[in-house]
């Protein structure tokens, strides 16, 4: 039976808490054209806090005060203080321009001067130049667990060495086809299947848990909505200013050369918007072998 909010003892959370629950809400539901069923915010939260509101509709919870919230969230200050972190490291790394991926530093997040944009992407772009050599291999030791094709791992390989010889602009434009190649493969009905905007893997990734996104949590949903609003977003006119400011490769920006994305920054993205592509599909073949 569903539980209603109405049958929950209710009592004023800790202060502090309601700004960092509409946070994490607007993060999650505001301005997204595309939240699937499995993208709601009992999967954004702790599991935790599943387990204290197991039954409670999402939909009544968006709905509740922020001033008001269920007696055992008190209990969860903790958990709710390390997703007001990880919001804040989600809102940075959009500011800055570079995706979330576990070869990030994310203790420069939380650095003194970490409020200005300007130097902190300066402070990773040095992190990844100064450590590329164990990153890459980070990157194609991740990759190589993926059930996608030989080529295709081959392909990633290849982008790795461009990225480590200098030749960045190279990146972007070899990896977005050969994600383009292997949906084709593994998603559809074959190689000329009409996918520019990879609708259908968007739709895969919008289904799957949030754990199987990137580093999960919000990270995770940070991921896909950055793929969803923008990596995939066609460029016309009016956005097209807005999307040559991002260091994160647009697809369509990147085929048509409109302008080309030539820097350190974007190369890595594309490779770790790669490896994130991969991951769907690997998670997606895995689920349907068991389903």
């Amino acid at each position: 039976m569903i539980k209603t909010l109405t049958s929950v003892n209710l009592v004023r959370p800790p202060a502090g808490t309601p700004a960092i629950i509409a946070g994490v809400a607007k993060s999650a539901f505001v301005g997204t054209k595309m939240v699937a069923p499995q993208l709601i915010l009992d999967r954004v939260l702790p599991g935790n806090f599943r387990s204290v509101f197991p039954a409670i509709p999402c939909a009544q919870l968006r709905a509740l005060p922020f001033g008001v919230w269920p007696r055992p969230f008190i209990h969860l200050a903790e958990s709710v203080t390390r997703v007001a972190v990880v919001q804040r490291h989600c809102e940075l790394l959009d500011a800055i321009g570079w995706l979330p991926h576990k070869s990030f530093p994310f203790d420069l997040l939380d650095s003194p001067g970490s409020d200005d944009a300007e130097e902190l992407s300066a402070l990773v772009s040095n992190y990844y130049a100064s450590n590329w050599d164990s990153i890459r291999e980070t990157f194609q030791d991740q990759v190589a667990q993926y059930d996608v094709d030989s080529e295709a791992k081959e392909v990633f390989r290849q982008a790795l060495v461009a990225h480590a010889a200098g030749l960045f602009a190279l990146v972007p434009r070899s990896l977005f086809p050969e994600i383009e190649r292997v949906a084709r493969l593994e998603l559809h009905s074959g190689p000329r299947a009409k996918i520019t905007n990879q609708k259908r893997l968007r739709e895969i990734a919008g289904e799957l848990p949030i754990s199987e996104l990137g580093l999960g949590g919000l990270y995770g949903f940070a991921f896909y909505r950055k793929m969803d609003e923008h990596v995939y977003e066609c460029v016309v006119d009016t956005n097209l200013p807005k999307i040559r400011q991002d260091p994160v490769p647009n697809r369509h920006a990147t085929i048509h050369g409109y302008f080309g994305y030539s820097s350190a920054q974007s190369s890595v993205n594309a490779i770790i918007l790669t490896e994130f592509a991969f991951q769907i599909i690997d998670a997606h073949k895995r689920a349907s072998k068991s389903a």
